[in-house]
This record gives C-alpha cells, structure tokens and sequence, in this order.
C-alpha cells in the first residue's frame, strides 16, 4: 500500500524480480502539489518569511509565470568557502500538468507590492550622497528636480514625492560615440513590485 496518492514516476524493478522490504521498486510522485528547493543568501533571510508570495518561471515554459508561496526556510544555514546560505521551500499553487518533478526554475520573492503608484526607471535616477535627483523637461528646459523613492525595483522605483504623472524625465544612457546619448520617457502609473 502507498503511503500517499500519487502518480508511479519511474518503475526501478522489472517483471518477475524478487525484491525486499529495503528494495525500491518504484517512485510514486504527487503532481497535484510541486515544491521548490532554493537556496537564499544570508543577506536575503531577513527580508524572506514563510507565507510570501513568489513569482516563478522556468525554462521549459517560457513567458509564463506561476504563482507560489514560500512554505520554509531553514534554521541553520550551510556555509561554502566562506559564504552562508540557508535552504528554504516554494511551493507552487496550481501547477499544470506540464510541470514536471526536476525541471529548472527561476523564483522571484515578493517582498513588497504597492498598486497604482507612480513610477521612475532607476536609469534615470541619479545619486549624489543620500540625495537623489532625476533630470525634468519643463517648459523647453532640463532641469534636476530632487525626488524621494519608496520601493525599488531591479529596473524601476516608486516615486513618493518630487514628480507628478505626466512629467517627461531624461533617461540616462551610455554610448561608445563621442556624442552623448539621452532618452526621453513619460510617466504614468503602474503596478510596482512584481
């Protein structure tokens, strides 16, 4: 009897082998309920609890992202040439049926998620100390307006105060021309965080 329903995986035994109690004749799977192993850097474990959200994508579907939830993370972490890092679990919520145990995946933890809030590319944000400025066109002329962020992104920023929608703002690029490159880009709201 199995201890657990599930579907038989893989069969190690062939027809007609004796096989005992410590024999392994199969490997019996549960499809309805996938987990993930990752690793966390210990710089990250602060910031990480069971019961956040996850975004996952994996290399045999791309373009499509399933939704998990961090289910565990270790107490003890394992050090490796001088680095420390602690195991935790993702599972994923409605995995579909061409998911299968072993694939690669990438997972992105949410931390933190705000609606409808105003946006800025981190190009175009430039750092002077703890201030930070981004470059405005207004009325035919650039100027440095200095704004406060909220979260950051790996590509974009809340705005929290310092820009309005609609403002045009410089985006700094870099170019191996002798003339230098800039770009212009809009406002508006979006969803940040994920």
């Amino acid at each position: 009897m199995a201890p657990f329903d599930g579907t038989v995986g893989d069969i190690y035994a062939e027809v007609g082998q004796w096989v005992g109690a410590s024999t392994q004749a199969m490997a019996l799977v549960d499809l309805s309920r996938l987990d993930l192993a990752i690793t966390l850097a210990e710089v990250d474990v602060p910031k990480v609890q069971a019961g956040q959200e996850a975004e996952i994508t994996l290399d045999a579907e791309p373009g499509a992202v399933f939704t998990g939830t961090v289910t565990e993370i270790d107490l003890v972490g394992t050090t490796t040439q001088g680095v420390v890092s602690y195991a935790a679990t993702v599972s994923i919520s409605h995995p579909t049926d061409t998911l299968r145990p072993g694939m690669n995946a990438s997972v992105s933890i949410i931390l933190a998620q705000r609606e409808n809030v105003l946006v800025v590319p981190n190009r175009a944000v430039r750092t002077t100390g703890t201030r930070r400025t981004v470059t405005v066109l207004y009325e035919g002329q650039l100027i440095d307006v200095p704004v406060t962020l909220g979260l950051s992104g790996d590509t974009q920023s809340e705005v929290v105060s310092g820009l309005q929608e609609g403002d045009v703002v410089l985006i700094g690029t870099t170019t191996t021309t002798t003339g230098g490159g800039a770009g212009l880009g809009g406002l508006g709201p979006g969803l940040f965080g994920r």
